[in-house]
């Protein structure tokens, strides 16, 4: 019982700082919209518009 007493006061007095990272955790990393799945679908946009240009390169060129 007296684990449980500390438990709870530790909770108590950090329960500001537990609910920040609780939402960092689940913006960070468990969201559908994570920062991590945004910087992979920037990394891909990148790509693609890369991949564009040297296809429209090419375009020009045989044209």
């Amino acid at each position: 019982m007296d684990k449980l007493i500390t438990i709870w006061s530790f909770i108590c007095r950090r329960k500001y700082l537990i609910t920040v990272v609780a939402f960092a955790v689940i913006i960070g990393f468990l969201d559908e919209n994570s920062l991590f799945r945004r910087l992979g679908y920037e990394r891909e946009i990148s790509q693609l518009k890369e991949e564009i240009e040297k296809y429209r390169a090419d375009y020009e060129e045989n044209t």
